[in-house]
């Protein structure tokens, strides 16, 4: 062969090569899921398909570069409060910027990039007890890695994971094509990693310590009875089948955990979270000072900042409510709530009520459904909105048809506690803790 055969096959062997090494490239540019610089209107639902499967590059490429008044951190609870919500209530400016199976580490980082927005005045954290463990979902934090890629196109490009995603979405477009190819490359695709879990199913097997927890025990005055009316629960006939009775002594705050709960029967899906993944979130839970100091630094800074600063404690069944007591975690959790009302408003909407009775207002044990959202992002705007009890707005018009109206108006409380500083307010499906000079 001579030499100038060998340059050609080379060459063609090297164009070969780089044209396979471009392909995943070229068709990420083409499809371009996560919207980096979209070239191609696809006929598919990118937002549906690409922002499960990273949450955080989702957002981080969308934040809105004229700055938003309001941002919205947290986990899946806190991005079920849609911008669409927001706007619908008055605040045209809003951005959620909270992921499914978000973290603790996750708020502060993502806290990290707003905090030099000039146009923000209003921050709403969705921050449940059971985040301020750790060992919550392995301590993730995948918001550096989405910065690090939606700052670096080329990166983003390459990707890989990127390209499992494009898949997705050319598939969600052209169901048909993707159908006849897959059918000759077998398992082309696969499902995207970093998609939201249901609660940790870790240590389900882990007998309960007497105490419920090491260094925790529930108050001296409370009796727990715990009876089964179940056979198998959790599956099968008799699935949910639970009852709860508490005797719990009156302290300075009225019970936060229902006095009585009666057997009922729960969709399957449910009562099998209630008996197992509330063991998951109680049994080892180990409350994190490090956790809260990132939250405390986020309130610092927003004092410093004049910017408003609401927590939200999302909703859980009833049911899941009583496993609090169950594991032990009564006194941790009423300690909790103080505590965060040190850092800022907290509207608190996790005790036992009307809305968190009713099994129809939630798609699992722990996520609301989307009235129930509404109802919760009109209240938190009510709030921002009063500087105080005299100029507060109204609930919105539904009368007695409303679940949630917050005690922001004096005649909306309907029960008040005050231990020192911190004052507790309870309305219709809503707490507010708070400082006393904060009101």
């Amino acid at each position: 062969m001579t030499a100038r055969k060998r340059a050609r096959r080379f060459a063609i062997v090297a164009g070969c090569a780089a044209a396979l090494g471009l392909a995943p490239a070229l068709f990420n540019i083409a499809v371009d899921p996560f919207e980096m610089a979209p070239i191609i209107d696809l006929p598919a639902d990118k937002f549906g398909v690409a922002e499960p499967s990273h949450y955080p590059l989702w957002k981080v490429i969308h934040q809105p570069r004229q700055g938003s008044e309001l941002y919205i951190l947290g986990d899946s609870r806190a991005r079920a409060l849609r911008e669409k919500l927001w706007r619908q209530a008055g605040v045209e400016r809003v951005y959620n910027y909270a992921y499914g199976g978000g973290t603790i580490q996750e708020i502060r980082s993502t806290f990290e990039l707003i905090k030099n927005d000039p146009s923000l005045r209003k921050l709403v954290i969705g921050a449940p007890l059971r985040c301020f463990d750790l060992n919550h979902r392995g301590g993730l934090n995948r918001v550096p890695e989405a910065v690090a890629m939606a700052n670096d196109p080329i990166a983003y490009y390459s990707s890989w994971f990127v390209t499992k995603v494009s898949w997705r979405v050319f598939a969600d477009a052209y169901p048909a094509t993707v159908k006849t190819v897959e059918a000759l490359i077998p398992k082309f695709s696969t499902a995207a990693e970093a998609a939201e879990v249901e609660a940790p199913e870790s240590g389900l097997k882990t007998e309960i310590p007497p105490t419920g927890c090491v260094g925790c025990v529930a108050p001296a005055a409370t009796q727990l009875a715990i009876v089964n009316r179940g056979v198998n629960l959790g599956l099968g006939r008799g699935a949910g089948a639970v009852s709860l009775e508490l005797g719990l002594a009156a302290e300075r705050f009225r019970d936060l955990l229902p006095i009585s709960v009666a057997a009922r029967e729960l969709p399957k899906k449910i009562a099998r979270q209630v008996e197992r993944n509330a063991r998951g979130d109680w049994a080892k839970f180990a409350f994190s000072e490090e956790l809260f100091g990132l939250v405390a630094e986020i309130s610092d800074w927003a004092r410093k900042n004049d910017v408003q600063l609401v927590f939200v404690v999302p909703p859980t069944i009833v049911e899941m409510q009583t496993q609090i007591a169950a594991h032990g975690r009564t006194e941790q959790h009423r300690r909790f709530l103080r505590r965060l009302a040190e850092l800022g408003t907290v509207v608190d909407l996790d005790f036992d009520s009307v809305m968190t009775r009713r099994v129809e207002n939630f798609t699992d044990a722990y996520h609301f459904k989307g009235e129930v959202a509404r109802e919760i992002v009109e209240e938190v705007v009510r709030l921002t909105k009063a500087d105080t009890d005299a100029d507060a707005p109204k609930p919105a018009a539904a009368g007695n048809a409303r679940q949630v109206i917050c005690p922001i108006r004096n005649e909306d409380v309907l029960q008040r506690e005050q231990d020192g500083q911190i004052e507790m307010r309870e309305g219709t499906g809503c707490r507010i803790w708070r400082t006393v000079d904060a009101q």
